[in-house]
């Protein structure tokens, strides 16, 4: 959000820093997440998707438009998948992956929460269509444009100067940044389900008996995770950086290694044939195997390209051909 704000404004000549529009977000954001019922977040997350939505269609035009004009190197998009097969870029393009995916601590809360659970894996299916389309086609089109000059948000790399065919640049710009900003708070209402009910119980408050002091722990609460967020993104302002090593370290945890474990666990005494029984049991094993693997190579990757940008170290560039 902040660089795509530093754009916008930058063009404006209200030339801010990025920690500082960090800075200026925070109380907005902390405000938002003071929201306790996700029904209150529905109409702003349908504004939100409709604000992706156009964005997503004014870097496709923006692509598209390079590649009438001829200015695209698309030859460059299949050097860095070519280049991307070794060296470090496969492991963190494993945790990068994982983590645009991730999202199964927000299944059962949101399944809960439907008002016909049983219509929800058919939802589920459809919008893990529509999201992996999304994926493969912004993300090839995108290295397909811009190569190895790709920034670590699409939206980065669309025109920044001062012309009037860059105001509905600037607007997608700011929609998005909506966008993120609405769906900050519906991922933090999912962690936050599970992590207050303990803390109620530590400092023994009945949110029924004593709702001001819930919500004010709450609130203390709440604003403190979020000022954490805001801490880190300042220190480490490179977001791909994080999204590697959490998708690396996290996701690949929640959602390769324990689902087939917790598999075993629980249907190893069924009766079953016994080729059917080791049949799944061995793609289980195999599917642990592989997350184990993205998780040691991405993790150790992540986590050594975060010292290097800490120590000022020049990261090698992605190869492009």
């Amino acid at each position: 959000m902040s660089q795509n704000l530093k754009q916008v404004f930058d063009a404006s000549g209200a030339v801010l820093g990025e920690q500082v529009w960090v800075g200026i977000l925070l109380p907005m954001i902390i405000l938002l997440c003071w929201i306790r019922n996700l029904d209150t977040l529905v109409p702003l997350a349908i504004v939100a998707n409709l604000c992706l939505f156009f964005g997503l269609g004014v870097i496709l035009y923006h692509v598209f438009y390079l590649f009438a004009e001829k200015e695209a190197r698309i030859y460059s998009g299949c050097g860095v998948v070519a280049a991307s097969i070794g060296g470090t870029a496969l492991p963190a393009f494993f945790g990068n992956a994982l983590y645009s995916y991730e999202g199964i601590g927000m299944i059962l809360p949101l399944e809960n929460k439907m008002k016909t659970p049983k219509n929800f894996t058919r939802v589920l299916l459809s919008a893990m269509l529509v999201i992996t389309f999304i994926f493969v086609s912004i993300g090839t089109l995108g290295y397909l444009a811009f190569g190895s000059e790709i920034e670590d948000s699409i939206t980065l790399n669309l025109p920044k100067d001062k012309h009037l065919h860059s105001v509905v640049f600037h607007t997608a710009k700011l929609y998005l940044s909506f966008a993120v900003f609405v769906t900050y708070a519906l991922v933090f209402y999912v962690p936050l389900d599970f992590m207050e009910p303990p803390l109620f119980r530590r400092f023994k408050i009945d949110k029924t008996k004593d709702p001001k002091k819930a919500f004010l722990l709450q609130v203390i609460f709440r604003s403190a995770i979020v000022t954490v967020t805001a801490v880190l993104a300042i220190a480490i302002p490179e977001i791909h950086l994080f999204i590697s090593l959490i998708g690396a370290f996290a996701s690949s945890v929640l959602a390769i290694i324990v689902p087939p474990i917790l598999q075993i666990m629980l249907f190893y005494n069924v009766p079953e044939p016994r080729w059917q029984k080791m049949l799944w049991i061995a793609k289980s094993v195999f599917i642990v195997c592989v997350g184990v693997l993205g998780f040691i190579t991405g993790t150790y990757t992540s986590l050594q390209n975060i010292v290097m940008f800490l120590r000022g170290e020049k990261q090698s560039p992605t190869p492009c051909y």
